[in-house]
């Protein structure tokens, strides 16, 4: 994270093993979301802190997009799939922990934070470009112009 106007880097971080691939990203108003060889990765926005990792179900096509409460994430085999996010806050230390708040334990019970599968679509395109996103919607375009929007 820098500042744009005078250069100024707040924090670096880099996630998952190095050298590897050229990253996907996408960003929402807590966090900074990397996709490292179908390895997701959540780094907190305001410290740079890596507050979790989560293997995806397959490799990416394009890269994800991300609202405040969901991730969603395009498959190489055409799958559209949203997983809903974890939220975390930071202990004084600046550990990541979940919030106290809005918190949830996984359903098997592990206190680790992950994101959670919500639903997966078969889009039947090649989705070669990333979804756009409206509030409520989702649009998935392949490179022949076809398309089709899903309610998130």
């Amino acid at each position: 994270r820098l500042d744009a106007e005078t250069g100024l880097i707040y924090w670096k971080s880099r996630p998952g093993r190095k050298y590897t691939t050229v990253p996907y990203m996408a960003v929402n108003s807590h966090s900074v979301f990397l996709v490292l060889n179908a390895t997701l990765y959540s780094i907190n926005r305001e410290r740079g802190i890596e507050e979790w990792e989560f293997a995806l179900p397959g490799g990416l096509s394009t890269a994800p997009v991300v609202d405040d409460e969901q991730i969603y994430v395009p498959r190489s085999d055409g799958r559209l799939s949203a997983f809903s996010l974890p939220f975390i806050t930071l202990t004084r230390d600046g550990r990541p922990t979940l919030s106290p708040i809005y918190g949830r334990l996984d359903p098997t019970g592990e206190t680790a934070p992950r994101p959670r599968p919500v639903w997966s679509v078969d889009t039947q395109l090649e989705m070669a470009y990333p979804p756009t996103q409206t509030a409520d919607s989702l649009f998935v375009v392949d490179p022949t112009g076809k398309a089709k929007g899903f309610d998130k």
